[in-house]
């Protein structure tokens, strides 16, 4: 058996290439599929064609690799038409090339300018581990086992197919033609966009990247979830609520997935300008290298007049509250957490000094802290206090997501 189909050469159904070394092996199967086949029996990658009629796959003298059905119509194609004499291979790595004369014109990774990718179909990085299809109306970038790694914002219209434009724009159309998401990347002739080993999706114009999913892992597959620790570290106060002191109590809730963990919540008593020390923190907890949500929250309260009971159960509810929230609807959640504690505490300058909540998912985490381990931001809160308690509440407070 060979591991190359020549020009005008071509596989009946269950005729097969094989590497060099024999540990690769492409397939067109009796159901219509064209399946490259890595050792252990494992599928790498596909054309998506099971469940269509098709007789043979050809390589073409024009340089077009094509699939056709029993009545000479084209079931799938490489798209790789105007290249004369190039030829398809199946190397030692396990990846599958069209090569021209001037080079490789096709792999199963990538979509060089002009070339479409239809639904259904696949992107496969060289290794098989990462995945972009088209499938179903849909268009993402998965794990082998189609756990999610990045999904581009198609406003819910169904997508059809994929093409890489020749000024660099990639480009995913609707049915109809119409675009329904774009790289936003013209201007750059003869850009190419490849599903890399590391589940990065990027577009490289002469050597250099010019968009990316980022999405890039550090993971050998899905299932090894990392382990992360959630902490509220601190806060700073530059001006109090109060006239004087704050009786300050801190939550500190996550949400992973659908679970929401019990808020944890801290007395820290009588407080004036300068930095406190909080150190709630939840984990190690693991979070799938997927775009699983990952929210985490905070609120920080003056309440001197209030028993510690009823403090601790209007936290709770706020905590409660803010993990419904996401996106466009946060900010007017936050506020009205912010409004609902204000009208609660009227009462000698008490009231909320910092509420606020953190919305990632499991890729950016494992993007984030692939590096350093670590990823922290500290932000900054002002309230309107009331009009006997002097100037406004001023609040740093720091956050931080280690990766043990």
């Amino acid at each position: 058996m060979s591991d190359r189909l020549n020009p005008d050469q071509s596989l009946n159904v269950d005729n097969s290439l094989i590497s060099q070394d024999g540990r690769f092996k492409l397939v067109l199967q009796q159901d219509g599929n064209l399946v490259l086949y890595v050792p252990g029996g494992a599928a790498r990658w596909a054309t998506a064609t099971d469940g269509r009629k098709v007789s043979r796959a050809i390589m073409q003298a024009d340089g077009n690799f094509v699939l056709y059905g029993p009545d000479g119509k084209d079931v799938w194609a490489s798209g790789t038409d105007g290249h004369p004499g190039a030829f398809l291979t199946l190397q030692n790595d396990g990846n599958l090339v069209i090569y021209g004369p001037s080079g490789p014109l096709w792999t199963m990774a990538t979509l060089m300018p002009n070339q479409t990718l239809n639904a259904p179909g696949m992107l496969t990085s060289q290794d098989g581990r990462f995945q972009f299809k088209l499938e179903n109306g849909k268009a993402f970038l998965c794990w082998s086992d189609s756990a999610l790694r990045w999904v581009p914002d198609t406003k819910s219209r169904t997508v059809s197919r994929a093409i890489m434009h020749p000024d660099g724009n990639f480009v995913l159309y609707a049915e109809d033609g119409s675009p329904v998401w774009a790289s936003g990347t013209p201007g750059h002739p003869g850009a190419f966009v490849t599903v890399q080993n590391d589940g990065n999706m990027v577009i490289y114009q002469s050597g250099k990247p010019i968009w990316a999913t980022n999405t890039f892992t550090r993971l050998q597959n899905a299932e090894d979830a990392p382990k992360y620790i959630f902490r509220l570290d601190k806060f700073r106060i530059d001006t109090t609520r109060a006239v004087h002191e704050d009786t300050d109590f801190v939550s500190f809730a996550v949400k992973i997935g659908d679970q929401m963990l019990e808020p944890k919540i801290k007395r820290l008593g009588n407080l004036n300008n300068g930095d406190h020390t909080v150190d709630l923190e939840f984990g190690p907890l693991s979070v799938p290298s997927t775009i699983v949500p990952v929210l985490l929250n905070y609120q920080i309260l003056n309440s001197g007049h209030k028993d510690d009971a009823q403090t601790t159960e209007l936290l709770t509810q706020g905590a409660n509250y803010l993990a419904t929230a996401a996106g466009g609807a946060l900010g007017a959640v936050i506020s009205q957490v912010g409004k609902l504690l204000i009208g609660l505490f009227v009462a000698d300058c008490d009231g909320p000094v910092a509420i606020d909540q953190v919305v990632t998912d499991g890729v950016a985490l494992d993007v984030n802290t692939s590096g350093t381990g670590i990823m922290s931001e500290t932000r900054r809160y002002r309230y309107e206090s009331q009009t006997f308690c002097g100037e406004s509440p001023d609040y740093k407070v720091t956050w931080s997501i280690i990766r043990p």
